[in-house]
Protein backbone atom coordinates (compact mmCIF):
# COMPACT_ATOMS: atom_id res chain seq x y z
CA UNK A 1 0.00 0.00 0.00
CA UNK A 2 0.74 3.96 -0.83
CA UNK A 3 1.31 5.44 2.23
CA UNK A 4 3.00 8.92 1.31
CA UNK A 5 3.60 10.97 -2.02
CA UNK A 6 5.53 13.91 -2.48
CA UNK A 7 5.46 15.34 -5.81
CA UNK A 8 8.33 18.50 -6.94
CA UNK A 9 7.80 20.89 -10.35
CA UNK A 10 5.68 18.02 -11.37
CA UNK A 11 2.88 19.39 -13.81
CA UNK A 12 0.90 21.97 -11.75
CA UNK A 13 2.33 21.38 -8.41
CA UNK A 14 5.27 23.17 -7.41
CA UNK A 15 5.92 20.97 -3.87
CA UNK A 16 3.27 19.01 -3.08
CA UNK A 17 2.90 16.08 0.22
CA UNK A 18 0.19 13.59 0.61
CA UNK A 19 -0.36 10.74 3.56
CA UNK A 20 -2.53 8.29 2.53
CA UNK A 21 -4.54 6.17 5.43
CA UNK A 22 -6.96 4.14 3.92
CA UNK A 23 -6.48 1.34 0.83
CA UNK A 24 -9.34 3.92 -1.01
CA UNK A 25 -8.49 7.49 -1.28
CA UNK A 26 -11.12 9.42 -3.14
CA UNK A 27 -9.71 12.95 -4.35
CA UNK A 28 -12.39 15.54 -4.99
CA UNK A 29 -12.50 19.76 -6.48
CA UNK A 30 -13.37 21.33 -9.65
CA UNK A 31 -12.32 20.00 -12.93
CA UNK A 32 -8.68 21.22 -14.20
CA UNK A 33 -7.27 21.59 -10.91
CA UNK A 34 -5.11 18.55 -10.99
CA UNK A 35 -6.64 16.00 -10.05
CA UNK A 36 -6.11 13.78 -12.36
CA UNK A 37 -2.20 15.01 -12.08
CA UNK A 38 -1.91 13.46 -8.62
CA UNK A 39 -2.98 9.96 -9.96
CA UNK A 40 -0.98 10.76 -13.28
CA UNK A 41 2.08 10.98 -10.52
CA UNK A 42 1.31 7.21 -8.75
CA UNK A 43 1.08 5.95 -12.62
CA UNK A 44 4.33 7.36 -13.23
CA UNK A 45 6.15 6.22 -10.60
CA UNK A 46 5.40 2.40 -10.82
CA UNK A 47 5.07 2.51 -14.83
CA UNK A 48 8.36 5.28 -15.15
CA UNK A 49 5.99 6.93 -18.25
CA UNK A 50 2.68 8.81 -18.32
CA UNK A 51 -0.44 7.30 -19.64
CA UNK A 52 -0.72 11.01 -21.40
CA UNK A 53 1.86 12.89 -22.42
CA UNK A 54 5.36 12.72 -23.15
CA UNK A 55 7.69 13.02 -20.43
CA UNK A 56 8.64 16.65 -21.50
CA UNK A 57 4.75 18.21 -20.73
CA UNK A 58 5.28 16.61 -17.14
CA UNK A 59 8.22 18.68 -15.65
CA UNK A 60 6.56 21.98 -14.50
CA UNK A 61 6.43 25.17 -16.85
CA UNK A 62 9.65 27.52 -16.10
CA UNK A 63 11.58 25.02 -14.47
CA UNK A 64 14.29 21.83 -15.41
CA UNK A 65 13.45 18.59 -13.52
CA UNK A 66 10.71 16.90 -11.55
CA UNK A 67 10.71 14.40 -8.90
CA UNK A 68 8.24 11.84 -7.33
CA UNK A 69 8.75 10.19 -3.94
CA UNK A 70 6.49 7.41 -3.10
CA UNK A 71 7.04 5.51 0.25
CA UNK A 72 5.15 1.98 0.55
CA UNK A 73 5.28 -1.27 2.70
CA UNK A 74 8.03 -1.91 1.44
CA UNK A 75 9.79 0.58 -0.39
CA UNK A 76 11.03 4.21 -0.82
CA UNK A 77 11.05 4.99 -4.50
CA UNK A 78 12.42 7.94 -5.99
CA UNK A 79 12.21 9.13 -10.17
CA UNK A 80 13.51 12.13 -11.60
CA UNK A 81 13.75 14.04 -14.73
CA UNK A 82 16.31 16.22 -15.54
CA UNK A 83 15.88 18.55 -18.29
CA UNK A 84 19.10 19.65 -20.21
CA UNK A 85 19.77 21.72 -23.32
CA UNK A 86 18.77 19.13 -25.84
CA UNK A 87 17.43 15.82 -24.08
CA UNK A 88 15.94 15.10 -20.97
CA UNK A 89 17.71 12.28 -18.16
CA UNK A 90 15.46 9.78 -16.11
CA UNK A 91 16.58 8.70 -12.92
CA UNK A 92 14.96 6.30 -10.96
CA UNK A 93 16.26 4.74 -7.32
CA UNK A 94 14.87 2.06 -5.11
CA UNK A 95 15.37 2.35 -1.58
CA UNK A 96 18.61 4.88 -2.60
CA UNK A 97 19.73 2.48 -5.37
CA UNK A 98 20.03 3.21 -9.04
CA UNK A 99 17.68 0.73 -10.44
CA UNK A 100 17.19 0.29 -14.19
CA UNK A 101 13.68 0.77 -15.65
CA UNK A 102 12.91 -2.66 -17.44
CA UNK A 103 13.89 -4.57 -13.90
CA UNK A 104 11.51 -2.15 -12.07
CA UNK A 105 8.23 -2.26 -14.10
CA UNK A 106 6.17 -4.91 -12.87
CA UNK A 107 7.16 -4.55 -9.28
CA UNK A 108 4.15 -2.18 -8.77
CA UNK A 109 1.80 -3.07 -10.77
CA UNK A 110 -1.24 -0.17 -11.69
CA UNK A 111 -4.61 -0.71 -13.50
CA UNK A 112 -5.72 2.73 -14.79
CA UNK A 113 -9.68 3.01 -15.75
CA UNK A 114 -9.73 7.18 -17.47
CA UNK A 115 -12.63 8.39 -19.64
CA UNK A 116 -10.59 7.42 -22.71
CA UNK A 117 -10.92 3.84 -22.10
CA UNK A 118 -14.91 3.94 -23.19
CA UNK A 119 -13.93 4.39 -26.46
CA UNK A 120 -11.39 1.20 -26.51
CA UNK A 121 -13.02 -0.76 -28.29
CA UNK A 122 -14.56 1.68 -30.97
CA UNK A 123 -11.09 3.86 -31.19
CA UNK A 124 -8.35 3.68 -33.42
CA UNK A 125 -6.28 0.13 -33.20
CA UNK A 126 -3.42 1.70 -31.88
CA UNK A 127 -5.39 1.85 -28.40
CA UNK A 128 -5.80 -1.30 -28.53
CA UNK A 129 -2.82 -1.80 -28.90
CA UNK A 130 -1.21 0.30 -26.27
CA UNK A 131 -3.49 -0.92 -23.47
CA UNK A 132 -2.02 -4.57 -24.50
CA UNK A 133 1.57 -3.38 -24.32
CA UNK A 134 0.97 -1.33 -20.71
CA UNK A 135 -0.77 -4.55 -19.44
CA UNK A 136 1.74 -7.16 -20.70
CA UNK A 137 4.86 -5.23 -19.93
CA UNK A 138 3.86 -5.52 -16.42
CA UNK A 139 3.65 -8.99 -16.35
CA UNK A 140 6.29 -10.57 -18.93
CA UNK A 141 9.93 -8.45 -18.70
CA UNK A 142 10.98 -10.29 -21.81
CA UNK A 143 7.49 -9.12 -23.31
CA UNK A 144 8.98 -5.19 -22.53
CA UNK A 145 12.25 -5.65 -23.97
CA UNK A 146 11.30 -7.94 -27.33
CA UNK A 147 8.72 -4.80 -27.78
CA UNK A 148 11.77 -2.46 -27.12
CA UNK A 149 13.79 -3.99 -29.63
CA UNK A 150 11.22 -4.42 -31.96
CA UNK A 151 10.07 -1.02 -31.94
CA UNK A 152 13.58 0.27 -32.48
CA UNK A 153 13.89 -2.37 -35.64
CA UNK A 154 11.04 -0.93 -37.03
CA UNK A 155 11.89 2.84 -37.00
CA UNK A 156 15.52 1.53 -38.30
CA UNK A 157 13.76 -0.39 -41.23
CA UNK A 158 11.89 2.45 -41.71
CA UNK A 159 14.61 5.01 -41.81
CA UNK A 160 16.05 2.88 -44.50
CA UNK A 161 12.80 2.38 -46.80
CA UNK A 162 13.03 6.65 -46.32
CA UNK A 163 16.54 7.09 -47.28
CA UNK A 164 15.59 4.69 -50.38
CA UNK A 165 13.02 6.91 -51.86
CA UNK A 166 15.43 9.93 -51.95
CA UNK A 167 18.90 8.73 -52.81
CA UNK A 168 19.28 5.62 -54.90
CA UNK A 169 20.41 2.60 -52.79
CA UNK A 170 21.56 -0.75 -54.59
CA UNK A 171 22.13 -2.56 -51.46
CA UNK A 172 18.19 -2.23 -50.48
CA UNK A 173 17.12 -5.73 -51.04
CA UNK A 174 19.66 -7.22 -48.86
CA UNK A 175 19.36 -4.44 -46.19
CA UNK A 176 15.92 -5.35 -45.58
CA UNK A 177 16.18 -9.41 -45.82
CA UNK A 178 18.53 -8.55 -42.89
CA UNK A 179 16.30 -6.42 -40.90
CA UNK A 180 13.29 -8.91 -41.73
CA UNK A 181 15.32 -11.44 -39.82
CA UNK A 182 16.08 -9.79 -36.88
CA UNK A 183 12.49 -8.31 -36.69
CA UNK A 184 11.06 -11.58 -36.84
CA UNK A 185 12.38 -13.05 -33.34
CA UNK A 186 11.01 -10.26 -31.43
CA UNK A 187 7.52 -9.99 -33.26
CA UNK A 188 6.72 -13.66 -32.27
CA UNK A 189 7.15 -13.37 -29.01
CA UNK A 190 4.84 -10.34 -29.20
CA UNK A 191 2.28 -11.89 -30.50
CA UNK A 192 2.56 -14.86 -28.63
CA UNK A 193 2.19 -13.03 -25.66
CA UNK A 194 -0.73 -10.77 -26.90
CA UNK A 195 -2.41 -14.16 -27.45
CA UNK A 196 -2.49 -15.26 -24.02
CA UNK A 197 -3.18 -12.28 -22.74
CA UNK A 198 -6.38 -12.09 -24.68
CA UNK A 199 -6.87 -15.60 -24.37
CA UNK A 200 -6.82 -15.43 -20.31
CA UNK A 201 -9.10 -12.32 -20.63
CA UNK A 202 -11.84 -14.46 -22.70
CA UNK A 203 -11.86 -16.76 -19.85
CA UNK A 204 -13.75 -14.17 -17.33
CA UNK A 205 -15.37 -11.82 -19.63
CA UNK A 206 -18.58 -13.34 -19.85
CA UNK A 207 -19.62 -13.93 -16.34
CA UNK A 208 -18.25 -9.65 -15.45
CA UNK A 209 -19.93 -8.38 -18.36
CA UNK A 210 -23.38 -10.59 -17.48
CA UNK A 211 -23.09 -9.54 -13.85
CA UNK A 212 -22.66 -5.87 -14.63
CA UNK A 213 -25.37 -5.40 -17.78
CA UNK A 214 -27.80 -7.92 -16.34
CA UNK A 215 -27.47 -9.76 -19.91
CA UNK A 216 -27.30 -12.72 -21.50
CA UNK A 217 -25.28 -11.34 -24.42
CA UNK A 218 -21.46 -13.40 -25.25
CA UNK A 219 -18.51 -11.60 -25.65
CA UNK A 220 -16.01 -12.88 -27.87
CA UNK A 221 -12.37 -11.61 -28.60
CA UNK A 222 -10.93 -12.35 -31.45
CA UNK A 223 -7.16 -10.86 -31.81
CA UNK A 224 -5.62 -10.24 -35.20
CA UNK A 225 -2.36 -11.77 -34.84
CA UNK A 226 0.07 -10.04 -38.09
CA UNK A 227 1.25 -13.97 -38.58
CA UNK A 228 1.37 -17.00 -36.63
CA UNK A 229 4.82 -18.23 -36.17
CA UNK A 230 8.51 -16.53 -37.60
CA UNK A 231 8.19 -18.61 -41.14
CA UNK A 232 4.80 -16.92 -41.85
CA UNK A 233 5.90 -13.04 -40.36
CA UNK A 234 9.08 -13.16 -42.66
CA UNK A 235 6.72 -14.48 -45.82
CA UNK A 236 4.45 -11.59 -45.22
CA UNK A 237 7.52 -9.40 -44.75
CA UNK A 238 8.81 -10.41 -48.09
CA UNK A 239 5.77 -10.59 -49.85
CA UNK A 240 5.07 -6.62 -48.73
CA UNK A 241 8.39 -5.51 -49.28
CA UNK A 242 6.87 -3.44 -52.69
CA UNK A 243 4.68 -2.28 -50.97
CA UNK A 244 6.70 -0.64 -47.82
CA UNK A 245 9.51 0.58 -50.55
CA UNK A 246 6.61 2.86 -52.29
CA UNK A 247 4.93 3.28 -48.84
CA UNK A 248 8.71 4.19 -47.06
CA UNK A 249 7.18 2.20 -43.80
CA UNK A 250 6.71 -1.06 -42.75
CA UNK A 251 3.28 -2.58 -43.21
CA UNK A 252 3.06 -5.62 -41.51
CA UNK A 253 4.05 -7.33 -37.93
CA UNK A 254 3.16 -6.62 -34.37
CA UNK A 255 2.76 -2.87 -34.82
CA UNK A 256 -0.57 -3.29 -37.22
CA UNK A 257 -2.28 -6.09 -35.03
CA UNK A 258 -5.62 -5.40 -33.49
CA UNK A 259 -8.04 -7.14 -31.47
CA UNK A 260 -12.16 -7.15 -32.61
CA UNK A 261 -15.08 -7.70 -29.45
CA UNK A 262 -17.84 -9.28 -30.25
CA UNK A 263 -21.57 -9.26 -28.52
CA UNK A 264 -23.78 -11.93 -29.89
CA UNK A 265 -21.39 -11.87 -33.11
CA UNK A 266 -22.17 -8.27 -33.70
CA UNK A 267 -19.03 -6.57 -33.58
CA UNK A 268 -18.52 -3.45 -31.20
CA UNK A 269 -18.01 -0.35 -32.85
CA UNK A 270 -19.43 4.01 -33.01
CA UNK A 271 -22.99 2.33 -33.54
CA UNK A 272 -22.87 0.48 -29.89
CA UNK A 273 -24.90 1.51 -27.10
CA UNK A 274 -22.64 3.58 -24.34
CA UNK A 275 -23.76 1.35 -21.99
CA UNK A 276 -22.95 -2.49 -23.77
CA UNK A 277 -19.44 -0.08 -24.00
CA UNK A 278 -19.42 0.87 -20.39
CA UNK A 279 -20.41 -2.49 -19.05
CA UNK A 280 -17.57 -4.28 -21.30
CA UNK A 281 -14.97 -1.74 -20.72
CA UNK A 282 -15.96 -2.18 -17.18
CA UNK A 283 -15.54 -5.95 -17.47
CA UNK A 284 -12.15 -6.12 -19.26
CA UNK A 285 -10.69 -3.79 -16.02
CA UNK A 286 -11.92 -5.97 -13.61
CA UNK A 287 -10.35 -9.26 -15.43
CA UNK A 288 -7.81 -7.11 -15.90
CA UNK A 289 -7.02 -7.12 -12.37
CA UNK A 290 -7.77 -10.40 -11.71
CA UNK A 291 -5.01 -11.41 -14.64
CA UNK A 292 -2.51 -9.36 -13.30
CA UNK A 293 -2.99 -10.72 -9.87
CA UNK A 294 -2.63 -13.87 -10.63
CA UNK A 295 0.43 -13.57 -12.97
CA UNK A 296 2.37 -11.27 -9.96
CA UNK A 297 0.65 -12.60 -7.18
CA UNK A 298 -0.05 -9.21 -5.86
CA UNK A 299 -2.97 -7.10 -6.43
CA UNK A 300 -2.46 -4.39 -8.78
CA UNK A 301 -3.14 -0.42 -7.40
CA UNK A 302 -6.34 0.89 -9.00
CA UNK A 303 -6.28 4.08 -10.21
CA UNK A 304 -10.13 5.30 -11.39
CA UNK A 305 -9.74 8.70 -13.07
CA UNK A 306 -13.33 10.68 -13.28
CA UNK A 307 -15.17 7.93 -14.63
CA UNK A 308 -17.79 7.85 -11.91
CA UNK A 309 -19.59 10.48 -13.47
CA UNK A 310 -19.68 8.34 -17.12
CA UNK A 311 -21.37 5.05 -15.39
CA UNK A 312 -25.19 5.05 -14.21
CA UNK A 313 -26.18 4.16 -10.58
CA UNK A 314 -26.16 0.34 -11.31
CA UNK A 315 -22.44 0.14 -12.80
CA UNK A 316 -21.42 2.83 -10.25
CA UNK A 317 -22.94 0.52 -7.23
CA UNK A 318 -21.00 -3.19 -9.22
CA UNK A 319 -17.82 -0.99 -9.10
CA UNK A 320 -17.53 0.78 -6.11
CA UNK A 321 -18.37 -3.22 -4.74
CA UNK A 322 -15.43 -4.28 -5.88
CA UNK A 323 -12.78 -1.88 -4.25
CA UNK A 324 -11.59 -4.04 -1.12
CA UNK A 325 -9.17 -6.14 -2.74
CA UNK A 326 -6.68 -3.36 -3.26
CA UNK A 327 -5.88 0.10 -3.21
CA UNK A 328 -7.56 2.48 -4.99
CA UNK A 329 -7.85 5.89 -5.88
CA UNK A 330 -10.98 7.97 -7.43
CA UNK A 331 -10.76 11.39 -8.56
CA UNK A 332 -13.99 12.55 -9.29
CA UNK A 333 -16.19 15.86 -8.87
CA UNK A 334 -18.21 15.02 -6.18
CA UNK A 335 -18.17 12.02 -3.65
CA UNK A 336 -20.25 9.07 -5.01
CA UNK A 337 -23.48 9.14 -2.68
CA UNK A 338 -23.71 5.00 -2.77
CA UNK A 339 -19.94 4.58 -1.50
CA UNK A 340 -20.32 2.27 1.61
CA UNK A 341 -16.31 1.38 2.56
CA UNK A 342 -14.26 3.21 4.81
CA UNK A 343 -12.57 5.96 2.67
CA UNK A 344 -10.03 9.01 3.16
CA UNK A 345 -11.03 11.68 1.87
CA UNK A 346 -8.85 14.83 -0.07
CA UNK A 347 -10.12 18.01 -1.49
CA UNK A 348 -8.37 19.97 -3.89
CA UNK A 349 -7.19 22.47 -3.66
CA UNK A 350 -5.35 22.17 -0.31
Amino acid sequence: MIQKLQLRQFRNYTHLELEFTHPLTIITGPNAIGKTNILESIYVSMLTKSFRVTDSKLIQQNTDFFTIDIENDTDTIHLRLTSTQNSYKKQLKINTVPTVFKNYIGQNPVTLFEPTDLDLFSGHPINRRTYLDRIISQIDQKYLQNLQAYKKLIVQRNSVLKAAKKTYNPNLQEQLFVYNLQIIQPAEYITQARKVFITNIQKHINTYYMVISNESKKVHIDFLASANNKDELLKLLEDSQQHDIASTRTNVGPHREDFVTTLDSNVLNDRASRGELRSLVLAFKLAELDYIEKSLHKRPTLLLDDVLSELDEDRQNFLLGCLDKQQTFITTTHLPANLTQEYQHITLPL
